[in-house]
């Protein structure tokens, strides 16, 4: 998807193959990358992006996910009104669209889906083979930009434990460094290393905890302190998970929420709390 745009952005400035690749990598080489036949490496991209005089946050803000994506636009509608059969039409469509182009682009928007009827029916829909193919993608990424950022906090329950851990912690290093200068893809990442403990929490409430201490070591700015308060009800949530305490309490901080006008965690975290009570699968 990467080497599409870097082609679009090349031939929009009339440069050629040859000058784009100059003293970086062959221009068939070049030519493959802009093809979707291979992927480079980000140190190269760099070089690459110097040569047709684009910087990287243009070019990041250029390939990052339209959030106006109408499959995206039609998951979210469907996942909102609890409609899991509409969901699945569109993974069953998309599935055959992806089967047809191989695109990294439509694996990511199928994974999306397929996360979203997962978490309304408890049935995990996505092929094995491409859940390899999206964590593969997921843990050679040496720069998050905005989109794979979001790709990962919408897909937290397609991973095991371990996978799901690691790929929190290399975010979570991004977040301690600074490299997430814009506050915009701070918010972002934070939230979905958020999305991966809730995830944890009911597949291994160990790994959960390992996770809970590392976020709560993040600063959190004041504008987004609500992910402070998420995640303070996520430990007690972890607690219950792991028999520390009882259901009276976490009623009281779900009730302290909508004190709060916090309705929509509320909300989730109380639907959350309901599926944790169900729950029947053995701690790890």
């Amino acid at each position: 998807m990467y080497g599409q745009k870097f082609k679009a952005l090349r031939l929009q400035q009339h440069i050629s193959l040859e000058q784009a690749a100059n003293r970086v990598i062959s221009p068939s080489t070049l030519s493959r990358w802009e093809n979707n036949k291979i992927d480079i490496r980000f140190n190269l991209v760099i070089k690459l992006l110097d040569n047709i005089h684009i910087n990287l946050k243009e070019f990041t803000n250029y390939c990052k996910i339209n959030h106006s994506n109408p499959f995206v636009a039609k998951v979210a509608m469907y996942y909102e009104a609890n409609d899991d059969r509409h969901i699945l039409q569109l993974i069953q469509s998309k599935k055959k669209e992806y089967q047809n182009s191989h695109n990294q682009f439509d694996l990511l928007l199928l994974a999306i889906a397929c996360n979203c009827y997962y978490d309304l029916t408890d049935n995990n829909v996505f092929p094995v083979s491409y859940q390899k193919k999206l964590f593969y993608i997921l843990s050679n990424i040496e720069y998050w930009t905005e989109m794979y950022i979001n790709v990962f906090g919408n897909t937290v329950f397609l991973y095991d434990s371990k996978e799901l851990y690691s790929i929190s912690i290399r975010i979570l290093k991004n977040l301690n460094s600074n490299t997430f200068n814009d506050f915009q893809e701070y918010y972002y990442a934070l939230s979905s290393v958020i999305n991966a403990l809730t995830a944890l929490i009911i597949k291994n409430p160990k790994l959960a905890s390992q996770l809970l201490t590392k976020i709560e070591k993040v600063s959190i700015p004041k504008p987004i302190s609500y992910l402070k308060i998420r995640t303070n009800v996520l430990k007690y949530l972890l607690d219950y998970r792991l028999g520390k305490t009882d259901e009276k309490l976490i009623s009281i901080k779900l009730e302290n929420l909508k004190w709060l006008g916090l309705t929509d965690i509320a909300k989730d975290l109380t639907f959350f709390f309901n599926r944790i009570k169900n729950d029947r699968s053995p701690l790890s």
